[in-house]
């Protein structure tokens, strides 16, 4: 018997040790989240499932699912019922606008001029 989805390799990245300093899902969180910025998943592959996890880091399929739901609330994954968690598209950090409108006191800087609001009547 072949086991269902076992066409589709996954690279699983070591396991590294928990540490009691941090909760169980943020070290899981912190792992997966190095691992996606490292490219072991690049954009558009499976990440492993809430149950490979729980094998793979030994924790509760709740500690999981949190680790995960976290990656997506950054979205770094994209997660779908039944077809798992895929990784998105890292974001390339893009130049950043100053956005006073004016010059700023605090930054001394000087961005595009304003346009000036409509007279009241």
């Amino acid at each position: 018997m072949s086991a269902v989805g076992a066409s589709t390799a996954r690279p699983s990245p070591p396991s590294p040790p928990l540490t009691p300093l941090a909760p169980l899902y943020h070290q899981v969180y912190a792992a997966l989240r190095d691992n996606l910025l490292a490219g072991v998943w690049p954009a558009g592959s499976l990440l492993p499932s809430e149950r490979e996890l729980c094998e793979l880091y030994g924790v509760s399929r709740i500690t999981a699912r949190k680790a995960l739901q976290q990656l997506a609330d950054e979205r770094l994954v994209s997660r779908r019922q039944g077809l798992g968690s895929v990784a998105n598209v890292l974001p390339v950090s893009a130049p950043s606008r100053h956005p006073c409108p004016a010059p700023c006191r605090r930054c001394s800087r000087m961005s595009r001029p304003s346009v000036p609001a409509p007279p009241v009547v």
